[in-house]
């Protein structure tokens, strides 16, 4: 839900409501860590846990309003967030702000190649220099975007599917 992190164990039937210092905050993703912890991003920054304990901590508060979390590899974690986008390395988490405009970016993704994409709802941006700099599409309306097998980028907005490759 977008105030609570809530979980069951009899397929739906019944759910447990989690509190803590995550209660009444916003998830916007969960990313598997390893076979017992996840991080999770939220609007009070990132927290760290144990799938099976349901104790989350604050790991980094640096910037806030976390919409996704994305790993490049297991060194470098990248954030896209209702201000900007930011990378960082693992575990460390000194974030650094790339250079795009102070607007929402919903999701970044990372090809095999190491492409790093996003978007906001009027631009979608490319990286092949891990964030230094940036090419754009704009002109439309962006809804999604998501990546076709390892590498071929596809992208939704209103009325129309493009399906772009790396080049």
């Amino acid at each position: 839900t977008d105030f609570y992190l809530v979980s069951s164990t009899d397929n739906g039937e019944y759910w447990t409501i989690h509190g803590g210092e995550i209660n009444l905050t916003a998830i916007g993703d969960i990313i598997k860590l390893d076979r017992d912890s996840v991080l999770l991003a939220t609007r009070k920054g990132i927290f760290i846990g144990r799938n099976d304990q349901f104790n989350y901590t604050l790991l980094n508060d640096d910037i806030k309003d976390v919409l996704t979390l994305t790993f490049e590899n297991k060194n470098k974690i990248w954030a896209g967030t209702w201000n900007g986008v930011y990378k960082a390395s693992f575990p460390e988490m000194n974030w650094e702000r790339v250079n795009l405009d102070s607007t929402y970016y919903p999701k970044v993704l990372i090809n095999k190649n190491g492409t790093i994409y996003t978007y906001s709802s009027e631009i979608v941006c490319k990286s092949t220099d891990h964030g230094n700099s940036w090419q754009y599409i704009t002109g439309q309306y962006f809804s999604d975007i998501t990546l076709d097998g390892d590498s071929d980028l596809v992208i939704t907005g209103g009325g129309f599917i493009f399906r772009a490759n790396e080049n």
